[in-house]
């Protein structure tokens, strides 16, 4: 059956017979003077709407398209009228979405999804025109509906069309292909400059102020690697300096946004000019100063910002790394003009302010890179060719050059990478060098002449001040070879040259020893002083050092065999040189010179000057001739022509221990004969001696005694050999008695190499006093030595080499030996429970310290061990010692009768109460238990001693077996031991008083040596003297009558010298041999009353004439005296009298010391 309907609103009429009238159904136009026929008739109302949905649209293909288009703009009105969304709207959309009814550029009906929205500038930008709805579509739709606004037509009309299809959105894919399709087609299709950037412009837009998805999947990352930027192009007059980072004729590519630098504006800082030649630039679009708020994020804006920027790969900051680059372009520029100048400085100024403010370390990046500007910033430098302090700037230019003042700001920069504050040491060697590479090594311009002598001035002033550093500094030098000047105007090795250290050979050699000399040092404003300039060589270190002229030359005596003076053998010149110069007081003197002069180069050649003293003292020859005349001859060479020459003094050496001195028989006073003496002896020294006055001043001595007071006036430093508190005492010196506790008597030591210990020199203590006194002297062990095979083998009693002093080894028994011990050690344990008392070398001494030697540097301190506490010995540990007691005689018993005594005494001395305060109760009854055993052994030894006479049928009285038996009885010996252990006591305990811990004692790595603190002096060491004197007096008493009278007052000077000495011993331990007698008799006289006259009695002898020289040499009496004439029987006599008042005088005071 046909339904009829009757819509309530006027519809187009268009095409209406093709969709109106359907066998089912039939529309009646709405009129409401029929109303009542409508409904009679059974027509029912319909809206228009569900005319279009259900009966116009599903017939919409079939409309012509002007149809479709009036039917289509009736839609757009009513539906954009409908102000709520409903379900019938919905519906009509979504039918409207696939209906074409516009015309594509083709004239092919397409439905609205099939076009973009031109409106939308992205896809305006990069879409083709046929992409968009023809304008002729909306031209159509103007016609039908003639609106008063166009615009406000074309706006509602894109709502209509987005509503039904019409792609507006652009999604994060879009994005990322247009960025490729600009950074490909910029390039394929020759994209202008201006059409790349507006298209950019709009992308970028979109991207920062359109998009709430940035931080939605890796779409920022993959944007980050699309170079499709255009970069920001750099002012003219950078790009005038140089061309921008990646130009290639005048044009930029296009830059990404990963690594790039944010634009100035971002940062409000213009920071182009420190990478424009190193770095892209993003343009100001694609570093916004805000961004959309993107969805989902709970940060700022500004936060959000960051973030993006972070994402995307940007430099906020520049890289450290970019502004050095661009610092190095700018800097290799060459032959710039005065506007680029202007700018360069501009710009390294600013780079200079950013690598001041910059903390990391870029030292690395820019060695050797030249961007300091000197000369107002025509001339660039490397750091290392500046400095801050420089005299004389233009002596040293080109090579060096003053850090300009207006770049003092900078100063802390510069000496990061390499400027110094005053010239280096590498610097100046690194100048040397450079002139040297550029002159080839041919002769200097004057220029160049004039930098050299500058840089060696400053060079040797610096090693005059600072040597110990700038030694350091130039054997550090590894690259580098290290040029002087040489005298022909060209630079050379310095090890090449040789330096003219004997001017006295000037004229001998008349410039023809054909070999390089250095240039005389007073052409480099290093004055005029040869002597100085010998001693700034001396500096140099040895690889370094031009040779030196002496080392070269050879003296060479033109007769193998002068003439000797007419004296012969009993020249007196010659005597007396020998004496003084092989003397301790000039050898002492000789190192105090050296070291006064210059420290630091007598440290650097200390060896060579030990050996010179050493071959003085010891291998010394003076030979005194009528004529001396040598030859010159550099060594291995001719002689050199017209070298010869008379010379008044000639040394000549053999090897390192021998020295032969040639002289010609002069006046000792005459001058020129000291001078001569006094170059020979300072060419010996390797000019560590460069001042001549010292030497002859010494040579001009009569008294070797005066050489010190002689340099004290000529201000020479003292240089100090008092012992020090911590020194090691001299082998073969005696040990103190206030210490001799602290030998430790076991028989049964253990000695290691090196270890200081006591050696028993006389064990009856027996003097002239008759007091009872051991007498101990230090030693050093060298090393054990293999006994030989003996019948009765003992583990006591082995043998070692000792070094008992003066040069002299010795081989021992270990019996005599005695090692050192802590007061703490004195119970002669090793542990608590152990019986046997070996020092171990776990159990020496704590606080190991070195002797401060002669010449330093010789040996290393060690470290404290860890002090011990006293043990006391446990009471069950009683039946132990007393077995090794007996073990230990019976074992003696073995031995040798004076090994044996050696063992009993000091098992004895060991054991003894007074010995063993802190376990007196267990060392009595092993005391006990020690004598017991002695007398058992003696009993048996005698019972074996009949046994063995009846067997042989001899027969003894009863007298003689007695005798024997006294004899062979350790009883005689027992009370002088408990003498000395009785002063062992005491000593001990005034030990104890005066410091407990041992902490001035003296170590080394020689073991724990105790030190003394008693004022009494050396009694030992002063008998030693006074033995001395007396065999003086002796010796001088048998010269009497026998026309030597010169002897005789020679001798009894030795003997009241000794015996001064042996009475200083005795009250301070030590004297100074080197003080005249009359000085050292003033000192001693003060020691006591009883010494009243003492000095008077010295000064007589004084008054007769008795010293050490004038009783030999007849030079220093008036001529034509000789001693022996000098000297009669009558003045003999008197000086033996007055030397015997002295010697009893002495004598009996050292006594009343002991």
């Amino acid at each position: 059956m046909e339904q009829t309907m009757s819509w309530k609103k006027r519809l187009p009429t268009a095409d209406i017979e093709k969709w109106a009238h359907t066998p089912s159904s039939s529309f009646l136009a709405d009129n409401p003077q029929l109303k009542e026929l409508y409904t009679f008739l059974g027509c029912m109302p319909i809206d228009d709407l569900e005319v279009y949905l259900h009966h116009l649209l599903p017939k919409f293909d079939g409309l012509s398209s002007d149809a479709k288009v009036e039917h289509i703009v009736y839609l757009k009105e009513r539906l954009l009228s409908m102000e709520e969304s409903c379900t019938m709207k919905e519906q009509l959309y979504e039918k409207l979405e696939g209906l074409s009814f516009i015309h594509d550029h083709s004239n092919r009906l397409r439905p609205v999804k099939f076009f973009f929205d031109q409106t939308v500038k992205v896809f305006e930008v990069m879409l083709p025109s046929k992409s968009f709805i023809p304008t002729e579509f909306f031209k159509k739709i103007e016609s039908l509906t003639k609106p008063k606004n166009g615009a406000l037509l074309m706006t509602s009309w894109i709502n209509f069309l987005r509503n039904i299809g019409l792609k507006h959105e652009v999604s994060q894919q879009q994005v990322l292909q247009f960025a490729k399709e600009v950074s490909i087609k910029a390039q394929t299709e020759g994209w202008t400059k201006e059409k790349v950037q507006n298209i950019v412009e709009v992308l970028l837009n979109h991207i920062f102020n359109e998009r709430e998805d940035l931080f939605q999947g890796t779409f920022l990352k993959e944007l980050s690697m699309i170079p499709f930027l255009c970069p920001e192009r750099a002012p003219k007059e950078l790009l005038k300096l140089h061309t921008q980072y990646q130009e290639m004729s005048s044009t930029l590519p296009l830059i990404r946004f990963s690594g790039s630098q944010v634009n100035p504006k971002f940062k409000q800082t213009d920071i182009i000019h420190l990478l424009w030649t190193s770095c892209p630039i993003l343009p100001e679009k694609a570093t916004p100063s805000s961004i959309k708020d993107q969805e989902g994020s709970t940060l700022t804006g500004q936060e959000q910002l960051d973030q993006v920027l972070s994402m995307l790969g940007v430099n906020l900051d520049p890289p450290l790394d970019k502004v050095i680059s661009n610092c190095k372009n700018i800097c290799n520029i060459a032959n710039p003009d005065d506007e680029m100048v202007k700018t360069r400085n501009k710009v390294l100024r600013s780079t200079y302010e950013f690598l001041t403010a910059d903390k990391r370390d870029f030292r690395h990046q820019l060695r050797g890179v030249a961007f300091v500007m000197v000369e107002e910033g025509w001339k660039l430098l490397k750091p290392e060719e500046v400095v801050i302090n420089l005299d004389n700037e233009s002596d040293f230019k080109p090579y060096l050059y003053k850090l300009p003042l207006e770049l003092g700001t900078f100063h802390q920069l510069f000496k990061l990478l390499g400027t110094e504050d005053v010239v280096s040491t590498k610097q100046y060697v690194e100048v040397l060098w450079r002139i040297f590479r550029n002159s080839e090594g041919k002769q200097l311009d004057p220029n160049e002449m004039r930098s050299v002598k500058r840089v060696v001035s400053g060079l040797f002033k610096s090693l005059h001040n600072d040597p110990v550093e700038i030694r350091k500094d130039l054997e550090n030098l590894r690259d580098l070879i290290f040029y002087l000047p040489s005298h022909d105007g060209r630079l050379a090795k310095s090890s090449g040259l040789v330096f003219d250290d004997a001017p006295h050979y000037k004229s001998r050699i008349q410039g023809n020893v054909g070999v390089q000399m250095l240039v005389d040092m007073s052409q480099c404003y290093l004055g005029k002083d040869h002597a100085f300039h010998t001693k700034l060589i001396m500096l140099l270190p040895q690889k370094l050092r031009p040779r030196l002229l002496s080392s070269i030359l050879e003296e060479q005596l033109d007769e193998d065999c002068p003439k000797m003076c007419q004296f012969g053998a009993l020249c007196s010149l010659q005597g007396r040189l020998q004496l003084l110069l092989s003397s301790e007081q000039f050898i002492t003197g000789l190192i105090r010179i050296m070291k006064h002069e210059n420290d630091n180069a007598y440290l650097v050649n200390e060896e060579k000057a030990i050996r010179l003293c050493k071959a003085l003292c010891e291998g010394l020859k003076v030979s005194c001739f009528e004529k001396l005349q040598t030859t010159l001859r550099v060594k291995g060479c001719s002689p050199i022509p017209h070298s010869r020459s008379e010379t008044l003094a000639f040394l000549k050496r053999y090897g390192t221990s021998v020295i032969h001195l040639y002289i010609q028989h002069s006046d000792s006073r005459d001058i020129n004969f000291l001078l001569a003496l006094a170059m020979t002896l300072k060419s010996a020294t390797d000019n560590l001696i460069s001042d001549t006055s010292y030497l002859i001043a010494m040579l001009g001595c009569n008294d070797i005694y005066r050489i010190t007071e002689k340099l004290d006036n000529l201000g020479v430093k003292y240089d100090s050999t008092e012992p020090s508190k911590l020194e090691l005492p001299l082998p073969g010196t005696p040990i103190p008695a206030e210490i001799h506790h602290t030998l430790l008597m076991d028989p049964m030591n253990v000695f290691y190499p090196g270890e200081y210990v006591g050696y028993l020199v006389d064990s009856e203590g027996g003097d002239i006093y008759g007091s009872y006194q051991p007498t101990y002297t230090y030693a050093i062990i060298v090393q054990e030595v293999e006994r030989e095979e003996e019948e009765n083998a003992s583990f006591l009693g082995k043998c070692f080499q000792i070094d008992i002093g003066y040069s002299e080894y010795k081989i021992v028994s270990s019996l005599d030996l005695y090692k050192f011990s802590r007061q703490e050690e004195s119970s002669h344990m090793r542990n608590a429970s152990t019986p046997s008392t070996p020092t171990s070398p776990d159990s020496r001494s704590s606080g190991l310290h070195m002797m401060p030697p002669l010449f330093t540097g010789k040996e290393n301190l060690r470290p404290p061990l860890q002090k011990q506490s006293p043990r006391k010995i446990k009471l069950h540990a009683l039946p132990e010692i007393l077995k090794e007691v007996t073990l230990v005689v019976e074992q003696a018993w073995k031995l040798p009768e004076t090994e044996r005594k050696k063992i009993i005494r000091r098992l004895y001395l060991k054991w003894h109460p007074d010995k063993n305060a802190e376990n007196l109760d267990i060392a009595t009854e092993v005391f006990k238990h020690l004598q017991n055993e002695i007398s058992r052994m003696e009993k048996q030894t005698l019972a074996d001693q009949q046994n063995a006479d009846r067997t042989s049928r001899r027969s003894f009285s009863t007298s003689s077996t007695r005798f024997q038996s006294e004899k062979s009885s350790f009883q005689r010996f027992y009370s002088s031991w408990n003498q000395e252990a009785t002063s062992h006591k005491s000593e001990k305990q005034q030990f104890r008083e005066h410091y407990t811990g041992y902490a001035g004692s003296s170590h080394s790595h020689r073991f724990f040596v105790p030190p003394t603190f008693k004022t009494v002096g050396n009694p030992v060491e002063a008998r030693r003297w006074l033995r001395q004197a007396r065999a003086n007096y002796s010796a001088a008493r048998n010269d009497l009558h026998k026309n030597a009278n010169e002897w005789v007052c020679f001798k009894c000077y030795l003997a009241t010298k000794l015996a001064l000495i042996a009475a200083d011993y005795a009250v301070r331990g030590k004297s100074d041999k080197d003080v005249k007698p009359t000085a050292l008799a003033q000192k001693v006289e003060e020691y006591s009353s009883q010494l009243n006259g003492l000095a008077s009695d010295v000064q007589i002898l004084e008054g007769y004439g008795v010293d050490s020289l004038r009783t030999r040499y007849p030079d220093l009496l008036p001529f034509p005296q000789i001693p022996n004439d000098r000297y009669t029987s009558e003045v003999a006599m008197r000086v033996m009298e007055c030397t015997a008042r002295i010697i009893i005088k002495l004598e009996t005071f050292v006594q009343h010391k002991i």
